[in-house]
């Protein structure tokens, strides 16, 4: 199916009424990344809107300020001799040189070769590590020990609560808001061929085979 419906409506609603392609790019690569690993349309409204909120609308892929009011932001020397410093970067804006570390393990893990985001953290703001980062923090829980399995589950969902999968309760409302309208994009996307085994409904979708 066109995700047509879906671009209209979060331009509408998210985007102040357009949605050029630096926009739509990454929401593309999330849902492609949603698709591929079978989440649930609640699963992938939540990523969206987080991505949404931590880049200011897909604007920044670096942190403003690169965490210089934080402790994250201070520079490390690293055994090469080059200070690094672990502020936000990529969609999820990853922070603290743990999680670069442990993003570093399960991407080369996922891609099968060596993806040193420790030595070089400006990889985590790559188009496709950024979306691999964000889903794989996401579903594992490698960002505040708190995953969407938490939160988006047969009981429910709770999108505000969700927020403690990335940073406690910052913005947590909003971000809700930001949640529910994607769910509504997503929604009319919704469908597809009858028994579609895609969890979009998207018959041209990888899983349909």
């Amino acid at each position: 199916m066109s995700r047509q419906p879906f671009y209209d409506h979060v331009a509408g609603a998210l985007f102040y009424g357009s949605l050029p392609d630096w926009q739509r790019k990454p929401l593309d690569r999330l849902l492609d990344e949603a698709l591929r690993r079978e989440r649930g349309i609640e699963d992938t409204a939540y990523a969206m809107a987080t991505a949404y909120h931590e880049t200011a609308r897909f604007k920044y892929d670096h942190e403003i300020g690169e965490g210089s009011e934080h402790d994250y932001g201070r520079p490390i020397w690293l055994i090469r001799g080059v200070p690094v410093a672990y502020y936000g970067r990529g969609m999820v804006q990853l922070t603290w040189l743990a999680n670069y570390a442990r993003m570093s393990v399960l991407l080369s893990l996922e891609h099968g070769r060596e993806i040193d985001l420790v030595n070089k953290p400006d990889l985590a703001t790559e188009p496709e590590y950024s979306a691999l980062i964000i889903w794989e923090g996401m579903i594992r829980g490698t960002f505040t020990g708190k995953n969407l399995a938490d939160y988006i589950n047969s009981a429910g969902t709770d999108y505000v609560n969700a927020r403690r999968i990335v940073n406690g309760t910052d913005k947590a409302e909003q971000i809700a808001g930001y949640a529910r309208e994607f769910e509504a994009g997503l929604r009319l996307i919704e469908g597809g061929e009858e028994n579609c085994p895609c969890p979009l409904g998207n018959p041209t979708c990888p899983l349909v085979a």
